[in-house]
């Protein structure tokens, strides 16, 4: 691909560093502003975290009935290709199998914080240290 200034190029690699940022206005903060918005979004953070934690898993209904056996391929962890089911049969059992897994999982202890604010912590971290590195001057 073909551009037009070599500025422009290196702008385009750099357009992406502002995805999910907001606009806030330009002034001097105190420390105290910024530990309120880092509890802030922490708080909030850890609220998603733990609504998603409690969510239970969803199952599309599958109507097997309609379905062909071509319709369903399975990924073979130890050779890496694509395979299919011998049967509709064992196509039902896996669904079933999954689906039992899933809500065995769900029935986990209760949510704990600790990694959502470990997570948080590394991520706001790396903003600081390399987050405007890569903005154009």
């Amino acid at each position: 691909m073909k551009y037009f200034t070599k500025e422009w190029y290196e702008l385009m690699q750099r357009l992406h560093y502002t995805i999910g940022m907001q606009p806030i206005t330009d002034k001097e903060y105190s420390d105290e502003e910024i530990a309120a918005l880092y509890d802030n979004k922490l708080k909030a953070a850890i609220e998603r975290d733990r609504r998603d934690y409690n969510t239970p898993p969803q199952f599309l209904p599958i109507d097997f009935d309609q379905c062909e056996l071509d319709d369903f391929c399975t990924y073979d962890t130890e050779t890496g290709t694509l395979k299919r089911p011998a049967s509709m049969e064992e196509v039902r059992r896996r669904y079933e199998e999954e689906k039992a897994r899933a809500y065995e999982e769900f029935e986990n202890p209760p949510f704990d914080a600790g990694n959502t604010i470990e997570t948080f912590k590394a991520i706001y971290q790396g903003g600081l240290k390399h987050g405007g590195l890569h903005f154009p001057e």
